[in-house]
């Protein structure tokens, strides 16, 4: 009996820190991207391999003489400026005194039907994540906002207030729930 109170003690213990844990991550991610969004996330397979479907991609900022043929980039669709692209630059053309951009997806076989003005980048794509795009969307959501930080939170809540409880009790009453937190 001992044993097993132990156990499920370490394990209570364990399952609390990772949902702490887990709980605080979604948080920072939440309020990153809130304030200052440093995570794009790739929508389609344009830049396939370098980037897939659902890839989370942090966006760094840059001075117009940092950029250099090769370098993916992020910036508005001038069709639908509520919608970014990233795309690689392939090279660059000068028109009526502006600099401008030539752009292509990797996995497009043709360059993007327009040219974009160097002022319109809005940064240079540093870090790719796999896959954290799925994340950061469900996160976005009410049930994933509940789900990744209200329900860790709430849990890690209940476990302190048990402890507390069971701190104050000096009752038989729940000698095992007792053995099983306080057995660490």
């Amino acid at each position: 009996m001992r044993r097993l109170s132990k156990f499920l003690s370490i394990t209570l213990f364990a399952v609390v820190v990772a949902l702490l844990a887990f709980s605080l991550v979604s948080n920072f991610l939440v309020v990153a991207q809130g304030f200052f969004a440093p995570f794009s996330i790739v929508s389609g397979n344009s830049m396939s391999p370098a980037l897939q479907n659902n890839d989370a991609v942090i966006i760094t900022a840059f001075s117009q003489n940092e950029l250099s043929v090769g370098d993916v980039v992020l910036f508005n669709d001038p069709d639908n400026p509520q919608k970014d692209i990233v795309h690689r630059i392939i090279a660059f053309q000068e028109e009526e005194g502006s600099l401008y951009a030539v752009t292509k997806g990797d996995a497009n076989p043709v360059t993007d039907p327009f040219l974009t003005p160097i002022s319109r980048i809005q940064g240079k794509v540093s870090v790719t994540i796999p896959k954290l795009g799925i994340f950061l969307s469900f996160v976005r959501t009410p049930p994933g906002f509940i789900i990744c930080i209200f329900c860790p939170l709430g849990l890690m809540v209940l476990y302190l207030l048990m402890r507390y409880y069971l701190d104050r009790t000096e009752s038989e009453k729940g000698v095992l729930a007792k053995e099983i937190i306080h057995s660490h």
